[in-house]
């Protein structure tokens, strides 16, 4: 049993599924599923806790077979887009051919490639896929990823009829971001930190729109020839409205990018330093970034600002405000100084980002 697969096909399914390739006590988690059944062939991947299923066009008989999951992404990468593969099945081995190269890999029973994490039923919405990406994307950054508060280890995800909520915390800085959907219902799902880079990965070349299924455990996201399945994070996420920094009565604006530059610059001063942070002191029309390092070593740069209120001062981590201010987006961007150990919100030209900073001591 034989089928012919476009090397540029095959390396596309390959690149959307990889990302959940599994090195583990079960062998078979690093492996590939390849089925062909009728018209329909897939490509599967699955670490028990997520599985990404890419289709793809073939011709020929139908087979069902594994394939080691990191030679063959290596594999395709070397072999020229306008080629045809073949694979073939051959008992416990599978052959692999392409132009004059051929490759003979060990393989799995099919039959005990597992089965996809359980999905049940749960609330359907439609999302548009780039800009679902994005804003997964940026609210990541905040997320925590090992934290014993296993509630706070992924993107919390909340349908709500035409709006699609997104919020990532660790609990030092918050980040929200919304996109608009297509929805009647309301429901919320935690998707676990693993899940939230695979699967930004596994549709990074889908576009149009993604079609999302909360379920109570699970959520199942269908994207083109895409499946993506994963397990949700058991618990409640935090109330974070509540937590949520309050506006000040007079913001400080400033040109965001011209604000990234000097807290980047600024910033060269810590590279040897354990405490990573910038002190930001606003009075008049200007903001007097600063940073301290090891010693003596220190550097301060002045951005002009908007800001009509009394002399305020406070001091954030630095990656922590560059994540926010880059996230931001737009032009401008919005600081909402409260003074002392008081939390910053950072607004920027889109309503829907937000972000809570907490400050540090020195």
């Amino acid at each position: 049993m034989q089928i012919m697969i476009e090397a540029a096909d095959l390396k596309s399914a390959v690149q959307a599924v990889a990302p959940v390739i599994k090195k583990s006590t079960m062998p078979i988690l690093s492996s590939l599923l390849l089925k062909k059944s009728g018209t329909e062939t897939t490509l599967t991947a699955n670490n028990l806790s997520v599985a990404v299923q890419s289709g793809l066009v073939a011709e020929g008989d139908d087979l069902e077979l594994t394939i080691p999951g990191e030679k063959l992404q290596k594999l395709v990468q070397r072999i020229p887009d306008s080629q045809r593969v073949t694979v073939r099945a051959d008992g416990d081995t599978c052959t692999i051919s392409a132009g004059r190269a051929r490759f003979v890999f060990e393989t799995f029973l099919a039959g005990d490639f597992p089965d996809p994490p359980e999905h049940k039923g749960g609330a359907d919405m439609v999302v548009p896929t780039e800009e679902f990406l994005a804003a997964l994307s940026r609210v990541s950054l905040a997320m925590a990823e090992n934290d014993v508060r296993y509630y706070l280890n992924g993107v919390n995800l909340a349908f709500d009829k035409d709006r699609l909520t997104m919020v990532g915390t660790n609990a030092h800085r918050l980040f929200v971001d919304r996109v608009e959907i297509t929805s009647t219902e309301t429901v919320s799902g935690i998707l676990p930190a693993q899940s939230v880079g695979q699967l930004v990965k596994a549709l990074s070349k889908s576009d149009g729109e993604s079609h999302v299924q909360m379920g109570p455990k699970s959520v199942r996201i269908q994207s083109g020839d895409i499946l993506f399945v994963s397990q949700l994070v058991e618990g409640t996420f935090p109330n974070w409205p509540a937590v949520m920094q309050k506006q000040a009565a007079t913001p400080i604006v400033a040109d965001r990018l011209e604000l990234v530059d000097a807290i980047e610059t600024v910033a060269i001063t810590q590279s040897d330093s354990p405490l990573k942070a910038v002190n930001m002191v606003a009075e008049g029309l200007t903001l007097r970034i600063s940073a301290k390092g090891l010693g003596a070593t220190s550097g301060m740069e002045e951005v002009e600002i908007d800001y009509s209120g009394a002399p305020i001062q406070t001091m954030l981590r630095t990656d922590y405000l560059i994540d926010a201010l880059k996230s931001a987006e737009g032009e401008k961007v919005s600081m909402h100084l409260h003074g002392g150990e008081m939390p910053v919100l950072v607004e920027g030209a889109r309503d829907a980002f937000s972000a809570t900073i907490g400050c540090v001591r020195e």
